[in-house]
């Protein structure tokens, strides 16, 4: 079995002892970084862990999705989006339960859609429809719909 890679190194984020417990952010890295988090009472190493392994959930299932979709995303692009959907998703998750928990079944939720929605307008501009589709492991004409549904 191989070793999952340090995805937050990769990112270039930071995982630190806060007085009450740790945070992680990630260096200036232009449109990259998403706000950081907060984990009250966690323990530095657990959380890079987790958050390494769930990355590696996500950053498998992003690359699949991008690949039968025949979309064109650069490897830091899936680690990027990734980090914006797992980071956001164990912060919640530790805040109601103080787990540091990530399942594959988190990628398809609302939440994780609209990150990858969000991450793609702002990357791609007019074009994000193509790769916010393949991200959501949708057809192009099933994200319009999706699309029309949540904007109205």
């Amino acid at each position: 079995m191989t070793e999952t890679p340090d995805y937050l190194e990769r990112l270039g984020a930071t995982v630190r002892a806060i007085e009450t417990g740790c945070g992680i952010s990630l260096k200036s890295r232009g449109d990259a970084s998403p706000t950081g988090g907060w984990f009250p009472e966690a323990r530095i190493a657990e959380l890079h862990s987790s958050l390494n392994q769930a990355m590696h959930v996500a950053v498998a299932h992003y690359t699949d999705c991008v690949a039968k979709a025949h979309v064109e995303l650069t490897a830091a692009q899936i680690m990027e989006v990734s980090f914006r959907v797992v980071l956001p998703t164990i912060a919640v998750r530790w805040a109601l339960s103080r787990r540091l928990t990530f399942e594959i079944a988190d990628l398809h939720a609302t939440r994780a859609r609209d990150r990858c929605w969000n991450y793609c307008e702002m990357k791609f501009g007019a074009h994000y429809a193509q790769y916010a589709a393949a991200l959501m492991d949708m057809s192009l004409e099933r994200f319009r719909i999706y699309e029309r549904e949540y904007r109205g």
